[in-house]
């Protein structure tokens, strides 16, 4: 029926079906071109359709159809030539059951008519809600690239515990990779975050012979596996170590402790640690150390252990850290003593001489301001088999002193 008027569809009967009065146009109705529908209307058919012609629409967007085929309910948008026919909306029925509503194409706006993507959401609350009423089920939302590649999100119940997943495969179905449970610890790796007080952060590794570990970089270090700085508990790859905490700076600097808003401790690139000090440029020893404040170090050098106070060491001497006296004490090798040696004033990064003012030999025997021929020499007497003392001065290659011989 086109554009007629005063129509009327009356009784009759439609697959068994008794209709009366389907369909009545009266005059007064012409002007506004309204149906007036006094009962049901039946389209009774194999493939019942209804075709919208708007023919007022620019070309190409006139005619619309809706249409049922094979528990199908479509709509479609519809060519001028009736060659392209695309389904905007599909709804899919088993019985009395529907089984999907289903857009097929173009974006779906709720609150927009201007939707810029598959689902458009805008509100002043524009919350979105998924619930699975069964008790004990898993609710998630899939995210997939591919037909074998996808992640999901969503709410499993860890034996009964309601977590919030981030998992590796759709519908929940692979490894949990991120795991917060109710309490709020977060787990990596695991789908039971623990803690033995509070909350936080849980990773964990459960390969034997790999490491956990947490990899930092910024625009500063690159961001390669090379780069950076790892936080690490070691495994059973590094034989001898397992369960170490190794922190590990792969770059060309240091690490350092703060505490208070204060540098603690710092260890340089080089393998030297400073205690207390936040001036590490004041200290340039070119030997692996320990500095404690602005001055004072320890440190090992060809073999010796050294203990020092206002003193440095490149390769050429060492060398006053400021303007100042300077002291240390030196375990030396090959000798096998202990020496106490001092230096007068001396300007910054000056040279230092030094002067032996105590030594303590292998052997036991005690050098005071010199061990050689310049000092005091206290030792045990070799041939006093009573196990005397011999305070022995040797001044100008002449000797002189005196003994207890035991008696």
């Amino acid at each position: 029926i086109y554009e007629s008027n005063n129509v009327a569809i009356t009784g009759g009967t439609i697959d068994g079906i008794a209709v009366s009065n389907l369909l009545d146009k009266t005059a007064a109705e012409t002007v506004s071109g309204a149906w007036s529908f006094t009962s049901d209307v039946f389209i009774s058919r194999a493939v019942p359709l209804i075709y919208f012609n708007e023919t007022d629409a620019a070309a190409d967007n006139k005619l619309w159809a809706a249409f049922v085929n094979g528990e199908q309910f479509s709509f479609q948008a519809i060519n001028d030539a009736f060659s392209v026919a695309t389904n905007w909306l599909e709804v899919n029925r088993t019985g009395a059951t529907i089984d999907s509503v289903v857009f097929p194409n173009g974006n779906v706006g709720i609150g927009t008519s201007s939707p810029a993507t598959r689902l458009h959401v805008v509100g002043a609350s524009a919350d979105a809600r998924v619930e699975n009423t069964a008790g004990g089920q898993n609710v998630s939302l899939s995210l997939i690239k591919t037909a074998t590649k996808g992640w999901s999100v969503g709410v499993t119940n860890h034996a009964g515990s309601n977590d919030f997943v981030i998992n590796t495969d759709t519908a929940l179905a692979g490894v949990d990779a991120l795991t917060i449970n109710p309490a709020g610890n977060v787990g990596i790796g695991t789908v039971a975050p623990v803690h033995a007080n509070g909350t936080g952060l849980h990773i964990h590794n459960g390969a034997t012979n790999q490491q956990v570990n947490v990899h930092l970089t910024n625009a500063f270090t690159g961001s390669t596996v090379g780069d950076g700085s790892y936080v690490k508990v070691l495994g059973g790859e590094t034989s001898g170590f397992e369960g170490w905490l190794d922190v590990a700076n792969q770059e060309n600097a240091g690490i350092r402790f703060d505490t208070n808003g204060a540098l603690r401790l710092v260890i340089n690139a080089a393998g030297n640690v400073g205690l207390g000090t936040a001036n590490i440029e004041n200290w340039r020893s070119e030997y692996t150390a320990l500095q404690v404040g602005d001055q004072t170090a320890l440190w090992n050098a060809f073999g010796s252990a050294v203990f020092s106070r206002n003193n440095y060491q490149d390769s050429t001497a060492d060398r006053y850290i400021t303007t100042g006296t300077a002291s240390r004490i030196l375990q030396s090798q090959p000798s096998n003593s202990i020496v106490f040696q001092v230096a007068p004033s001396g300007a910054a990064d000056a040279a230092i001489t030094w002067t032996d003012a105590l030594v303590i030999a292998n052997n036991g025997n005690i050098g005071i301001n010199g061990a050689g021929n310049n000092g005091l020499t206290l030792h045990q007497k070799s041939n006093d088999i009573t196990g005397g003392l011999l305070l022995q001065s040797t001044v100008g290659g002449v000797n002189g002193g005196w003994y207890h011989d035991g008696t």
